[in-house]
């Protein structure tokens, strides 16, 4: 999910099977099993970069074709996204 290909990929497909989104889980994490102090920064951005900055980033990609035809045209209320953590 770190890469924009992949999420790309994930809105296309639901577009072409569904000719639209009506809905998103955000259902990908990562961490690690060791204490904070012991975590290598690279490590931790890594964690970051899947659990909050490819979280954000799919939900970007997905918002404009949430709703009707085209995003110009849908309420508020036409879509729904969630994120588990």
């Amino acid at each position: 999910m770190t890469q924009e290909t992949g999420r790309k990929a994930i809105v296309e497909t639901a577009l072409a099977r569904h000719g639209r989104i009506d809905g998103l889980v955000n259902n990908v994490g990562a961490a690690f099993r060791r204490a904070a102090l012991d975590t290598a920064l690279a490590d931790f951005r890594q964690v970051l970069e899947v659990n909050l900055l490819a979280t954000f980033a799919l939900c970007c990609a997905a918002h404009p074709h949430f709703g009707p035809a085209t995003r110009r045209q849908a309420q508020s209320d036409d879509g729904t996204m969630i994120a588990l953590a």
